[in-house]
């Protein structure tokens, strides 16, 4: 069972992360209304993996739905974004043990908790959008739970897998898209297919916003 949220960290330092990233990163989150009818409900939030302040930006947009994050284990030893990591709820992944994590975001969303991973299954190298894993189809097939798209555009910019520290004032947008049930006979593959070609214009969508 995860534990809850200290009071201090939910009204106090997220919404804190929330101005900040307002403030450096001019942060727009497009269509958050897409949200609103899973408070209190559990959902999965799938999309791209641009850079160190994904899960800030998410934490931004997402701060009364609670969610718990799918995280690489070694970014907690990270100096800087290990502690940001730190503020939402978070599901380590240990190398090699990617069924079992998987496993336990199945019963996460069974128990109604909302949860978010990055189906590329690493920060993408290029600021393009990678190959998808099956993870979101295996989780969606096993709960029968809503799958929500988004893309962040902007983050590679601002804060890329190679950077040590982030480029400020490089303009932030996530888009969020309209949900993808569950649907009976559907591939974990075809689902994925399906997902990646929302997300895909979502970040079209989110880079049109950037360059306008």
């Amino acid at each position: 069972m995860l534990k809850a949220m200290p009071v201090i960290i939910e009204r106090i330092i997220m919404p804190g992360i929330k101005t900040l990233m307002k403030w450096f990163f001019g942060l727009k989150i497009v269509d958050k209304d897409r949200l609103k009818p899973y408070r209190g409900k559990p959902f999965i939030l799938a999309g791209t993996h641009t850079g160190w302040l994904d899960i800030p930006t998410l934490l931004s947009a997402t701060r009364k739905h609670a969610l718990t994050f799918m995280v690489a284990e070694e970014v907690f030893s990270y100096p800087l974004v290990g502690k940001i990591v730190e503020f939402g709820n978070t599901l380590p992944i240990a190398k090699n043990k990617e069924l079992s994590t998987l496993k336990s975001l199945v019963k996460c969303l069974n128990e109604g908790v909302p949860i978010a991973i990055f189906p590329e299954g690493k920060l993408s190298e290029t600021g393009e959008i990678d190959q998808f894993q099956a993870g979101a189809g295996f989780l969606q097939r096993k709960t029968k739970i809503d799958i929500i798209p988004f893309a962040i555009s902007g983050g590679f910019q601002a804060w890329a897998y190679n950077k040590r520290f982030p480029t400020l004032f490089k303009k932030i947008v996530l888009t969020f898209g309209e949900p993808i049930p569950y649907e009976e006979g559907r591939s974990d593959e075809d689902t994925i297919a399906l997902l990646r070609s929302k997300v895909e214009a979502l970040k079209q969508s989110g880079d049109a916003v950037i360059t306008s």
